[in-house]
């Protein structure tokens, strides 16, 4: 995974989540929806795309994009790209 552990990857999109969101990090939670239990909308979710993939550095194709809705599911998403990079 290009070195970086799930923890850390987890750690990332929990701060891109809370940052993008304007909440505190502890309300973020693996399981948390984006849209329902956070707030976000469908430009909250655009931006939490971007986020990541910058905070990243990986391109991730929009097919996968979709299926990020929670932190767990964004971090299952992006570990292969990840791997890929190194």
């Amino acid at each position: 995974m290009n070195g970086i552990t799930k923890t850390e990857i987890t750690a990332g999109v929990t701060s891109v989540v809370a940052k993008t969101l304007n909440i505190d990090e502890k309300r973020v939670k693996p399981k948390s929806d984006f849209v329902t239990d956070l707030g976000a909308d469908m430009w909250g979710k655009i931006r939490i795309s971007n986020g990541i993939e910058a905070r990243f550095g990986v391109e991730i194709p929009e097919k996968e994009l979709l299926n990020m809705r929670t932190v767990e599911t964004a971090v299952v998403c992006i570990a292969p790209f990840l791997k890929q990079k190194s």
